[in-house]
């Protein structure tokens, strides 16, 4: 109560009035918290000398299990850490304070409901925190799915969507501005998070790498994400966010990818049977499908297609082009009519291909048979639709058989 009168007594109200934009987790940190920040930092000597503050920095001190993580590193996310002293806790709960009730009087119900979470912070041995990923060119009309535990795709709140804005200072660039929807995931950290701190972020990538996989897998559209904001879901002394964000510009236009609420129950399904696609025999295609979403050139595209085809059917070094064509008609085809018209396709990819990467020119509309001509985003559009059914056939018949005895099968020509 000493502190507070001091801090009343000393700063000014339009400090006072001007930090009062939310208290609200995680967001507090992007209020214009400074100036009040600044001001209390200024009377830490006038603070220190009040018995009641250094009676609170002792108990602080001398509590072993609040002790032992004081004047050290402690996580503020997967990725950071921050130096904790007691003056810390003591300025954090006044900032929290003068920021709630403003006016001159004591409300101890406030300062009560403030001193609780503290609390609670301080004899937890881990820190709840979430990570917010938006999903750019992607649209839904649900509000939220639980794919998995800790994990769940759900639309984005005003309230997120105005305090991640420019005017609050947010970090330029974030998608949670325009985006609908965005990739939860939510997890503890440990207070001391030291070796296992790569581990972990290495997990988070993989579950966000094996969600965008079988959200392609499930449905076309050409869809990604971008930053990641991440915060601690629990009162800390640091508050505010960090932002992981890829190192060159990721660009998804064209046709939106689109998720549907009679989806939902279909597709937590696929995932379940799907997510660890990206493992074994067809990683590298897998890689190099998620990559085509990446790449802005048509001519790119085709490249990582066949790519990643050759790794799905092509386990040798000559006669690729006729070989894939086969295998991958058989594969997909289901009368000898459509075998045939993807056979064609497969040769006249092939070919554009090995076109594109000796930079020879290559006739357009390309000519696929007497009937079929297309343009170049035609035909890369044709095949990350049949990249996508091959994948999905192959991972299914390599529950019970191996690539070899697939392969052989996909091998006879067909009539």
């Amino acid at each position: 109560m000493d502190a507070l009168v001091v801090c009343k007594d000393k700063i000014s109200n339009d400090h006072l009035e001007g930090s009062i934009i939310s208290s609200t987790f995680p967001f507090r940190g992007l209020t214009n918290d400074l100036p009040l920040s600044i001001s209390i930092a200024r009377l830490q000597n006038e603070l220190s000398s009040l018995n009641s503050y250094r009676e609170c920095i002792s108990l602080l001190e001398n509590d072993p299990r609040i002790a032992k993580y004081l004047n050290r590193l402690v996580s503020i996310s997967p990725s950071g850490s921050a130096r904790q002293t007691p003056n810390d806790f003591l300025g954090r709960l006044l900032l929290d304070y003068l920021k709630t009730v403003p006016s001159s009087e004591f409300r101890e119900e406030e300062f009560d409901k403030l001193y609780s979470l503290q609390e609670s912070y301080l004899y937890s041995e881990e820190i709840s925190c979430v990570s917010l990923t938006a999903l750019v060119n992607f649209e839904a009309d649900f509000d939220s799915l639980e794919v998995e535990r800790g994990l769940t795709i759900r639309k984005i709140s005003e309230t997120e969507r105005i305090m991640t804005s420019p005017q609050q200072g947010s970090i330029y660039g974030f998608d949670l501005i325009t985006a609908t929807h965005a990739i939860e995931q939510a997890y503890v950290v440990p207070k001391i998070l030291e070796s296992n701190r790569a581990e972990l972020q290495t997990r988070l990538s993989e579950q966000i790498e094996s969600l965008l996989v079988t959200l392609r897998l499930f449905s076309p559209g050409n869809f990604g994400t971008k930053g990641t904001i991440t915060y601690e879901n629990q009162w800390s002394p640091h508050g505010g966010m960090s932002l992981t964000y890829p190192s060159f510009q990721l660009f998804y236009m064209g046709r939106k990818f689109s998720l549907r609420n009679s989806d939902l129950q279909p597709f937590k399904a696929f995932y379940s049977e799907f997510k660890s696609v990206g493992k074994g025999d067809l990683s590298l295609a897998i890689r190099r499908f998620n990559i085509y979403y990446d790449r802005r050139q048509d001519a790119d595209r085709l490249i990582d297609s066949i790519i990643a085809f050759e790794n799905l059917l092509l386990p040798e070094r000559d006669e690729l082009s006729l070989r894939l064509a086969i295998r991958a008609a058989n594969l997909l085809g289901q009368t000898v009519e459509e075998k045939k018209t993807l056979f064609a396709t497969f040769r006249k990819a092939y070919d554009v291909r090995s076109d594109i990467i000796h930079g020879s020119k290559y006739a357009t509309p390309i000519k696929v048979d007497e009937n079929l001509s297309v343009s170049l985003g035609e035909l890369v559009e044709r095949l990350e639709g049949y990249l996508r059914r091959s994948i999905i056939e192959l991972f299914r018949l390599l529950k019970n058989k191996s690539k070899e005895d697939i392969i052989s099968r996909l091998t006879p020509p067909f009539s």
